[in-house]
């Protein structure tokens, strides 16, 4: 807490730092930028290599990209998209036998169902995978992903005495 209020004290400078979507807000307010402030690594830097070295979330992602290019945001079943990707949307026949779907030269419908099971609700990319009907069917729809915006801060007010912490301005 010692930290996190002299981070305040100091105006709460902030760091350009690369958005982790599920902890944005006030992890990054209380968490990030006040260690950050004080001279420490990023608490976060591991988790976003990890992320950006993802191979399976790269595949996903350049999937999700194809999908939304030919689809939109419309729920469409397994077979549609197979028999859309041929002979001429190259960029998603691509994206199809990047994932491991293919079976003796042919994309096998059952498994790309189960590896889009697998990937359901899953972001990569600036998209979101999700599952949806279409035609009375099991389907899949892909839609676009921003961040949230980080709410806003508390007010900046005297903490309750129970819970004060002397401030001396040094740390």
């Amino acid at each position: 807490m010692t930290i996190i209020l002299a981070w305040r004290a100091a105006g709460m400078p902030r760091t350009k730092v690369s958005d982790v979507v599920t902890y944005g807000g006030a992890w990054t307010d209380y968490c990030r930028h006040p260690l950050i402030w004080l001279g420490y690594p990023d608490p976060a830097t591991s988790l976003i290599a990890q992320i950006q070295e993802d191979p399976d979330s790269e595949v996903l992602a350049g999937l999700m990209a194809a999908w939304y290019a030919t689809f939109g945001s419309s729920p469409t079943t397994v077979r549609k998209a197979v028999e859309a990707a041929y002979p001429d949307n190259t960029d998603l026949i691509d994206a199809i036998r990047e994932c491991p779907v293919e079976e003796r030269g042919e994309i096998n419908r059952s498994k790309l169902g189960w590896w889009l099971k697998k990937n359901a609700n899953r972001i990569a990319g600036g998209f979101e995978l999700q599952p949806a009907k279409a035609d009375g069917r099991a389907a899949w729809r892909v839609v676009k992903v921003f961040a949230p915006a980080s709410p806003a801060l508390p007010p900046f007010g005297r903490p309750s005495d129970a819970n004060h912490v002397a401030y001396s301005g040094r740390l």
